[in-house]
């Protein structure tokens, strides 16, 4: 008999319908044993992706601790990336030191006269707010001058730049 009788007399005429179950045919086993596998090598692999992507996207240049490093983060730099001998490292750290006055004083000028200008920007803004608007202003405007642009001692030394 099939699962529905297409004919209603027939139906009607035995008094019951009868359903033909067939369950459908099991897998065989060597299939099953492999979807936990193939499952954990697919979660092993997003995980993977996922961490990489993570630590790419927050790795960031580690910022200067004060003008001063960024020479010596170079020779590092180079010793690291281009695997100098000892005497190319001698070398570089002699270039470096007989630049360094002349940086220091091109930044200590530099920084001087961006921090007088941005000073400047930061006086005439105010005097555009109302008093309680411009004491909010100062308040976030200093700070970040004083980060991005610090005073300069008398030797030309920024002081650093990291609290």
């Amino acid at each position: 008999m099939t699962p529905f009788a297409n004919d209603v007399h027939s139906l009607e005429s035995s008094g019951s319908a009868t359903l033909d179950l067939k369950l459908p045919a099991p897998r065989s086993n060597r299939v099953r044993k492999w979807i936990p596998v193939l499952m954990a090598v697919a979660i092993f692999a997003a995980g993977v992706i996922c961490g990489a992507a993570v630590v790419r996207l927050s790795t960031k240049a580690k910022p200067l601790g004060n003008w001063n490093d960024l020479l010596s983060r170079v020779a590092r730099r180079m010793q690291r990336d281009l695997d100098l001998t000892e005497s190319q490292r001698t070398s570089v750290e002699r270039v470096m030191q007989a630049h360094q006055p002349q940086l220091d004083r091109i930044h200590a000028r530099t920084v001087t006269e961006m921090r007088s200008e941005l000073q400047q920007v930061i006086e005439e803004l105010s005097a555009v707010l109302t008093p309680e608007q411009a004491r909010r202003f100062r308040s976030e405007a200093q700070p970040r001058l004083d980060e991005h642009f610090p005073p300069v001692d008398a030797g030309g030394r920024s002081q650093p730049l990291s609290k």
